[in-house]
C-alpha cells in the first residue's frame, strides 16, 4: 500500500506523527521528502519532456483555442 501525504514542511507537528502511528502502528514504514518545485521545474526543462509535448501538440493539432471556438 502506499500513501502520499503532500503538505508544507511548516505543517509537520507531532499531532500528525501521532496519526502516523496510530495508522501504521508497529509496522516498517519509509518515508521520503521530495522538493515539489525543484522536480516540476527540472520536468518543464526536460528537452525529452518538451519533444514529447510537441509531438503530442502535433499529433492532435492542439491549439489554445480548442473547444473555445464555438462559445
Amino acid at each position: 500500500m502506499v500513501t502520499t501525504y503532500r503538505l508544507k514542511a511548516s505543517e509537520l507537528d507531532q499531532s500528525f506523527l501521532e496519526r502516523l502511528k496510530a495508522t501504521y502502528g508497529d509496522q516498517e514504514i519509509e518515508i521520503s521528502v521530495s522538493n515539489l518545485t525543484t522536480q516540476l521545474e527540472a520536468m518543464a526543462n526536460d528537452p525529452s519532456i518538451q519533444a514529447e509535448i510537441q509531438q503530442i501538440e502535433q499529433e492532435f493539432k492542439i491549439t489554445e483555442m480548442d473547444g473555445l471556438t464555438d462559445l
